[in-house]
């Protein structure tokens, strides 16, 4: 099971569907309130992926999250404070090289630039960060 969690569902629907065309069962969620809800009944958890930049919610605050620039690397921190030792993949078009940074604290966890890659090549990354995690 992948846990996908992303506020623009559009723009990630063709990972979605790239991962499923892979055999992947895919649970996906539109903000950090409810994906750490579900985190709770997942079962056979495989990979959680996340965007780095979307809404924080009411799991966390603005000032948390750098006004929402930073709520996936706070949702990443949030998850391994729980014992959830998933391999995380951290979907991003902000400053990768800070992200991977912050990112290298929080193992097993790959930082993807979503523009840099089609649909196909970032479901291929999340499939491959299974063996790699």
């Amino acid at each position: 099971m992948i846990l996908f969690i992303d506020d623009e569902k559009r723009y990630v629907d063709n990972i979605c569907e790239e991962l499923r065309f892979r055999g992947k069962e895919v649970s996906f969620s539109d903000g950090v309130d409810d994906a750490l809800k579900q985190l709770d009944d997942l079962k056979g958890l495989e990979v959680i992926v996340c965007d780095v930049m979307m809404p924080h919610g009411r799991s966390f605050s603005a000032a948390d999250t750098d006004d929402n620039r930073r709520t996936g690397l706070r949702f990443l921190r949030q998850i391994r404070d729980r014992g959830i030792t998933a391999p995380v993949v951290l979907l991003t078009n902000d400053d990768r090289q800070h992200v991977k940074d912050e990112a290298s604290e929080f193992p097993p966890c790959l930082v993807i630039e979503k523009k840099l890659y089609p649909s196909f090549e970032i479901a291929e990354q999340i499939v491959g960060s299974l063996n790699n995690g």
